[in-house]
């Protein structure tokens, strides 16, 4: 098995987009609908990141503890790089005493989102 990509209910295309690729830097890689003005399912990326999100209310309801955990390098560039696009968080970056270093956010749906890095093997 080579990576597992999560999908994250969204409930508006515009407040998604501004906020995934503006304030956490994803690009997206494709996007798909039935037809036009039908709900959108599409991918995202940044580095070696995936997931996908979807308007489609059969992939689950927003919120509740539901989101990602991203595992990443370079945690406290981006953690700062966050901040300077306004995001607002959870937890602020903080040293585990389990050897990783993480903050959490919400996205504008209510979705958890974890950032990790390892910090000792």
């Amino acid at each position: 098995m080579d990576k597992a990509v999560p999908t994250i209910r969204i409930l508006e295309y515009e407040k998604a987009v501004e906020f995934y690729c503006n304030k956490l830097g994803f690009e997206i890689t494709f996007e798909w609908r039935h037809e036009p003005g039908f709900p959108v399912y599409m991918g995202i990326k940044k580095d070696t990141l995936y997931a996908h999100l979807s308007e489609h209310k059969g992939d689950g309801e927003p919120g509740g503890g539901r989101g990602m955990v991203l595992l990443i390098k370079d945690i406290d560039i981006y953690y700062k790089e966050l901040k300077k696009n306004g995001v607002v968080f959870d937890q602020e970056l903080k040293l585990q005493p389990w050897g990783s270093k993480d903050f959490i956010f919400r996205d504008p749906f209510d979705n958890r989102i974890g950032v990790t890095e390892r910090t000792s093997e």
